[in-house]
């Protein structure tokens, strides 16, 4: 069981934003904008999941700042992490893990909306209590209140052509795009159940029920856990949907579930570069992502070093590599497509006694 995966918690998290540009780019002179603003803050449960292990553990609170952008859907996308205090401990890649909770009103020009504002989020991870500190946090990690599986691998998930026929009648030739979060309890065969809405964005168009359509198409992958370490677990699905004809969007961050080990890399490491005498080098692959989350149609965009069989080398590395079927930003891999870096490296030969 991957310990690290479950968290439960208790406490608040402090939370705020400003806009990272003082005023629209799209906008002229005369033209009435409307700012980016919050239309769901998460709550402490959604929040706690996310504090990284290590820091839990040994007592430390942390800050981080983030920047995203508003999507016309309300989601948060292109997020990067900007700062993390202190450093070392994680906080700036928890508070990315935490933007899928996160829905917002994006900025309208004379009523329509424009997606890509960006806004900068800073988070207080410690900001809930006076007291809060190493005590508290020894308490958080006794208390079950909360039982959360977080970025959950799935051996199944909807498909593209799956999740574009669940768009909503409602927001046909309306909205172009939606998000919704479902939260869910886990059956021991990793298939969810109970299944709720948690929020849904832009509101009224119905979402939130079609992600719900979503729901059984899910399946946890339950290799890494016994049945019973998953009794009342609960997990929250990000769900965003695109109206068909829109292209899939290029995947910048996969979450990578295998990828070339020790073992392989002397079938795939090119010969020409030992007998060079070369212990190092890769290259960048261009590839269409597949549903089971493979590589599939992948062309060398380029190697290095040049002229000893990298460019070859990282093509057959591609075939041990597999995505998580569905994305930390609530969509299905498939047909995606992904510029993939690969690094090859022989190990430093042992040094003799």
């Amino acid at each position: 069981m991957r310990r690290s995966d479950f968290v439960s918690g208790w406490a608040s998290i402090g939370l705020a934003a400003f806009l990272a540009s003082a005023s629209a780019v799209w906008a002229a002179p005369g033209d009435v904008v409307v700012k980016p603003d919050w239309t769901r803050k998460p709550p402490a449960e959604d929040i706690w999941p996310a504090y990284p292990d290590a820091a839990r553990r040994a007592g430390v609170i942390g800050k981080a700042r983030i920047e995203c952008k508003v999507a016309v859907s309300g989601r948060l996308e292109q997020c990067e992490a900007l700062s993390e205090s202190p450093a070392g401990w994680g906080f700036g890649a928890a508070a990315l893990a935490m933007t899928k909770y996160f829905t917002w009103r994006p900025e309208t020009v004379n009523g329509v909306s424009i997606g890509g504002v960006p806004v900068v989020i800073p988070f207080d991870f410690g900001a809930s209590s006076g007291e809060y500190g190493a005590v508290v946090i020894a308490a958080f990690d006794r208390d079950a209140r909360f039982p959360r599986l977080f970025d959950p691998i799935w051996s199944r998930a909807p498909t593209r052509a799956q999740v574009e026929a669940a768009f909503p009648p409602k927001a046909l030739g309306k909205v172009d795009s939606g998000y919704a979060i479902l939260r869910c309890r886990l059956a021991p065969t990793g298939l969810l159940i109970d299944c709720n809405d948690l929020a849904e964005s832009p509101p009224e168009f119905g979402f939130g029920a079609a992600a719900l359509t979503l729901a059984s198409r899910f399946a946890l992958s339950v290799a890494d856990y016994k049945p019973a370490e998953l009794k009342g677990v609960s997990v929250d699905i990000p769900v965003s949907f695109l109206a068909t004809g829109r292209p899939a969007p290029r995947l910048v961050a996969p979450q990578w579930v295998s990828t070339l080990d020790a073992a392989n890399l002397t079938v795939v490491f090119p010969r020409e570069a030992v007998a060079a005498g070369v212990s190092r080098g890769g290259g960048v692959l261009k590839c269409r992502a597949t549903h089971e989350g493979r590589l599939a149609e992948c062309q060398v965009i380029s190697e290095s070093p040049e002229g000893l069989g990298f460019g070859q080398a990282v093509l057959k590395a591609a075939d041990f590599m597999a995505m998580n079927p569905w994305s930390m930003d609530g969509a299905p891999v498939d047909d995606a497509v992904i510029q993939v870096p690969i690094t090859l490296a022989l190990p430093e030969p042992s040094a003799k006694p």
